[in-house]
Protein backbone atom coordinates (compact mmCIF):
# COMPACT_ATOMS: atom_id res chain seq x y z
CA UNK A 1 0.00 0.00 0.00
CA UNK A 2 1.29 3.57 -0.83
CA UNK A 3 1.61 5.36 1.84
CA UNK A 4 1.14 9.43 1.97
CA UNK A 5 4.15 11.46 2.42
CA UNK A 6 4.90 12.51 5.98
CA UNK A 7 5.38 16.18 4.63
CA UNK A 8 2.23 16.46 3.18
CA UNK A 9 0.83 18.45 6.43
CA UNK A 10 3.56 20.37 7.15
CA UNK A 11 3.79 22.07 3.42
CA UNK A 12 0.05 22.86 4.19
CA UNK A 13 0.94 24.78 7.24
CA UNK A 14 3.70 26.67 5.51
CA UNK A 15 1.05 27.46 2.43
CA UNK A 16 -1.32 28.48 4.89
CA UNK A 17 1.16 30.41 6.64
CA UNK A 18 2.50 32.03 3.57
CA UNK A 19 -0.46 33.13 2.64
CA UNK A 20 -1.67 35.20 6.14
CA UNK A 21 -0.40 38.82 6.56
CA UNK A 22 3.05 39.07 8.44
CA UNK A 23 0.84 41.76 11.32
CA UNK A 24 -2.31 39.14 11.61
CA UNK A 25 0.36 36.76 13.81
CA UNK A 26 2.90 37.44 16.24
CA UNK A 27 6.45 36.24 15.34
CA UNK A 28 4.96 34.99 12.46
CA UNK A 29 9.26 34.92 10.56
CA UNK A 30 10.22 32.35 13.60
CA UNK A 31 6.95 30.59 12.92
CA UNK A 32 7.33 30.09 9.31
CA UNK A 33 11.23 29.55 8.95
CA UNK A 34 10.55 27.13 11.92
CA UNK A 35 7.98 24.98 9.90
CA UNK A 36 10.28 25.67 6.86
CA UNK A 37 13.25 23.82 8.17
CA UNK A 38 10.93 20.78 8.69
CA UNK A 39 10.41 20.70 5.33
CA UNK A 40 13.79 21.44 3.62
CA UNK A 41 15.60 18.96 1.94
CA UNK A 42 18.84 20.00 1.97
CA UNK A 43 19.42 20.20 -2.21
CA UNK A 44 21.46 23.14 -2.78
CA UNK A 45 20.45 25.30 -5.76
CA UNK A 46 21.97 28.23 -7.53
CA UNK A 47 20.79 31.47 -6.55
CA UNK A 48 21.75 35.59 -7.16
CA UNK A 49 22.69 36.65 -3.97
CA UNK A 50 22.14 40.22 -4.68
CA UNK A 51 18.62 39.45 -6.40
CA UNK A 52 17.78 36.30 -4.14
CA UNK A 53 16.59 34.68 -7.80
CA UNK A 54 16.94 31.68 -9.29
CA UNK A 55 15.24 32.12 -12.32
CA UNK A 56 17.47 35.66 -13.74
CA UNK A 57 20.55 32.74 -14.01
CA UNK A 58 22.00 32.06 -17.30
CA UNK A 59 24.13 28.81 -17.11
CA UNK A 60 27.00 29.56 -20.08
CA UNK A 61 28.29 25.65 -21.93
CA UNK A 62 30.78 25.37 -19.27
CA UNK A 63 28.01 25.15 -16.43
CA UNK A 64 29.02 28.94 -15.29
CA UNK A 65 26.04 30.79 -14.14
CA UNK A 66 25.79 34.27 -13.99
CA UNK A 67 23.24 36.86 -13.40
CA UNK A 68 21.37 38.02 -16.50
CA UNK A 69 20.25 41.30 -14.57
CA UNK A 70 24.32 42.09 -13.70
CA UNK A 71 26.91 40.19 -14.65
CA UNK A 72 28.98 40.68 -11.72
CA UNK A 73 26.48 39.83 -9.21
CA UNK A 74 27.84 36.89 -6.98
CA UNK A 75 26.18 33.44 -7.55
CA UNK A 76 26.26 30.74 -4.56
CA UNK A 77 24.59 27.82 -4.23
CA UNK A 78 23.20 26.90 -1.10
CA UNK A 79 19.91 25.15 0.17
CA UNK A 80 16.53 27.46 0.37
CA UNK A 81 16.48 27.65 4.45
CA UNK A 82 20.00 28.95 4.14
CA UNK A 83 18.94 31.63 1.39
CA UNK A 84 16.25 32.39 3.98
CA UNK A 85 18.69 33.12 6.84
CA UNK A 86 20.72 35.09 4.42
CA UNK A 87 18.32 37.05 3.64
CA UNK A 88 17.11 37.91 7.03
CA UNK A 89 20.81 38.32 8.35
CA UNK A 90 21.15 40.94 5.94
CA UNK A 91 18.00 42.59 6.38
CA UNK A 92 19.49 42.91 10.29
CA UNK A 93 22.21 44.26 9.50
CA UNK A 94 20.53 46.81 7.47
CA UNK A 95 18.73 47.88 10.76
CA UNK A 96 21.59 48.22 12.92
CA UNK A 97 21.03 50.78 14.72
CA UNK A 98 23.48 54.05 15.44
CA UNK A 99 24.40 52.78 18.82
CA UNK A 100 25.89 49.63 17.22
CA UNK A 101 23.23 47.36 18.31
CA UNK A 102 21.85 44.76 16.32
CA UNK A 103 18.49 42.94 16.74
CA UNK A 104 17.86 39.47 16.57
CA UNK A 105 14.85 37.84 14.51
CA UNK A 106 12.55 37.93 17.70
CA UNK A 107 13.51 41.47 18.64
CA UNK A 108 12.47 42.51 14.72
CA UNK A 109 9.36 40.46 14.62
CA UNK A 110 8.38 42.48 18.26
CA UNK A 111 9.11 45.63 16.79
CA UNK A 112 7.24 45.10 13.78
CA UNK A 113 4.13 43.80 15.17
CA UNK A 114 3.87 46.77 17.37
CA UNK A 115 4.28 49.42 14.51
CA UNK A 116 2.16 51.33 12.27
CA UNK A 117 3.44 51.07 8.45
CA UNK A 118 4.74 54.38 8.29
CA UNK A 119 6.65 54.14 11.71
CA UNK A 120 10.34 54.25 11.18
CA UNK A 121 14.22 52.37 12.20
CA UNK A 122 16.45 54.37 13.05
CA UNK A 123 19.42 52.72 11.95
CA UNK A 124 23.49 53.20 11.64
CA UNK A 125 24.24 53.25 7.64
CA UNK A 126 20.68 53.75 5.79
CA UNK A 127 19.18 56.75 7.89
CA UNK A 128 15.42 56.26 8.83
CA UNK A 129 13.69 52.65 7.71
CA UNK A 130 10.14 52.34 7.40
CA UNK A 131 8.20 49.37 8.57
CA UNK A 132 6.69 49.50 5.13
CA UNK A 133 10.42 49.02 3.69
CA UNK A 134 11.27 45.96 6.27
CA UNK A 135 8.45 44.52 4.83
CA UNK A 136 9.67 44.72 1.43
CA UNK A 137 12.44 43.19 2.32
CA UNK A 138 11.27 40.20 4.29
CA UNK A 139 9.12 39.89 1.46
CA UNK A 140 12.54 38.12 -0.17
CA UNK A 141 12.13 35.49 2.85
CA UNK A 142 8.76 34.67 1.30
CA UNK A 143 9.31 34.29 -2.04
CA UNK A 144 12.57 31.94 -1.33
CA UNK A 145 9.47 29.69 0.49
CA UNK A 146 7.13 29.83 -2.55
CA UNK A 147 9.50 29.35 -4.87
CA UNK A 148 10.52 26.07 -2.90
CA UNK A 149 6.98 24.86 -2.16
CA UNK A 150 6.30 25.00 -5.84
CA UNK A 151 9.45 22.64 -6.51
CA UNK A 152 7.99 20.56 -3.68
CA UNK A 153 4.58 20.28 -5.16
CA UNK A 154 5.60 18.24 -7.60
CA UNK A 155 7.98 15.84 -5.01
CA UNK A 156 5.45 15.05 -2.11
CA UNK A 157 2.53 12.44 -3.14
CA UNK A 158 -0.36 14.16 -1.53
CA UNK A 159 -3.03 11.90 0.15
CA UNK A 160 -5.68 13.41 -2.61
CA UNK A 161 -4.00 12.50 -5.36
CA UNK A 162 -3.66 9.05 -4.53
CA UNK A 163 -5.72 6.50 -5.44
CA UNK A 164 -7.95 3.97 -3.31
CA UNK A 165 -8.22 0.89 -3.75
CA UNK A 166 -10.91 -0.63 -5.05
CA UNK A 167 -13.15 -2.80 -1.86
CA UNK A 168 -13.71 -6.76 -3.25
CA UNK A 169 -17.05 -7.82 -2.19
CA UNK A 170 -16.99 -12.02 -1.98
Amino acid sequence: MIEPDVRESIWYDINNVLNMEPDKMPHYWGILLSKFQLIEDNNLRRICTSCNSTEQLDITKNKKAYCMKDKQHKISEETAFQSCNRIIDRVLEVLREPSNNCMDLFDLESWLFGKEEDDYFETMYYGDITKSQVKKMMFQVKKVMMEKLVELRDKIRFSATMRTPSIQVH
